[in-house]
């Protein structure tokens, strides 16, 4: 059931929708070659078809864009899958977010992106990463994130914070403060490398 609606609402938001679609399809495509898990075409596509990291970012696509949508039928379709992707994939990646394409997920586990986060294009989130507020209950600020960051395994960025262009936020990192571009931050505190 799940499925279905997903491929219904690719049919239905044909262009900008399909057009992201296939840009995080390129991204992966990349990744499994490099990885000998798609020597063949047909082998490529039943990969990505199967791949849960590549089923997460096509869900975040269509559950974003049904919510971001004025019709309040859709926008609470946009919300069903949002829950349901939430069960499925065992992460948590708000539809209010704004993620560019292509965005490569290098493991489908524990993924928190709060609402209002932007991440630019070609970004590359591995499992544990959390995205979100700094304080509960306090002021809803949240991490802006531009293109080319990798952002390694548990790590954390939170509050009002800019992370520049083809930085590199390091294993089990806490983020509070900006890190400018081209950087390398690791640890608790995070500092430069």
């Amino acid at each position: 059931m799940y499925n279905l609606i997903i491929f219904i609402m690719v049919c239905f938001f044909r262009r900008t929708l399909l057009q992201d679609i296939l840009y995080d399809l390129q991204a992966n495509k990349v990744k499994y070659t490099r990885d000998n898990y798609a020597k063949r075409k047909t082998s490529f596509w039943f990969i990505s078809m199967i791949n849960p990291m590549f089923g997460l970012v096509v869900s975040y696509r269509v559950y974003h864009k049904l919510y971001t949508s004025k019709n309040f039928l859709l926008k609470r379709i946009g919300v069903y899958l949002y829950y349901s992707a939430c069960r499925r994939f065992s992460c948590d990646i708000h539809p209010a977010s704004v993620i560019g394409a292509p965005l490569k997920i290098g493991h489908c586990s524990d993924i928190v992106v709060g609402p209002n986060v932007v991440i630019g294009s070609n970004c590359y989130i591995l499992n544990g990463v959390s995205l979100g507020n700094k304080h509960v209950g306090g002021d809803n600020k949240m991490p802006t994130i531009e293109e080319n960051v990798i952002i390694g395994t548990g790590s954390k960025i939170l509050g009002d914070v800019r992370v520049g262009k083809n930085s590199t936020i390091g294993a089990l990192t806490l983020v509070t403060n900006d890190v400018s571009a081209g950087k390398t931050v690791v640890g608790i505190p995070s500092r430069d490398i």
